[in-house]
């Protein structure tokens, strides 16, 4: 062990990465109970449509919030997400 790592920092390093990773997994079994509620509530096809529309629903706010500007791989996905959308829906 390094001599600037005082096992007082050691400990607290490792709790606070022990509570993240709690934190992460506690989002995680949300959204996994969520997902699973919106299929049997709404059925497994019009969940993964609602599903998909994730990246259309995330870029305004990427480019709002984040002040980043959609490179051309971005637009792609996007509008491959459009037309699969699309193509699923009719």
């Amino acid at each position: 062990m390094p001599s600037s790592l005082s096992p007082e920092k050691l400990k607290r390093m490792i709790s606070k990465y022990v509570i993240d990773s709690l934190a992460w997994e506690d989002s995680y079994g949300g959204a996994a109970v969520g997902y699973v509620t919106a299929i049997q509530m709404i059925g497994a096809a019009k969940t993964v449509l609602v599903t998909t529309t994730a990246p259309i629903l995330v870029l305004p706010f990427w480019i709002i919030f984040l002040k980043e500007r959609p490179g051309d791989t971005t637009v792609a996905g996007v509008l491959s997400c459009i037309v699969g959308i699309c193509c699923v829906a009719l």
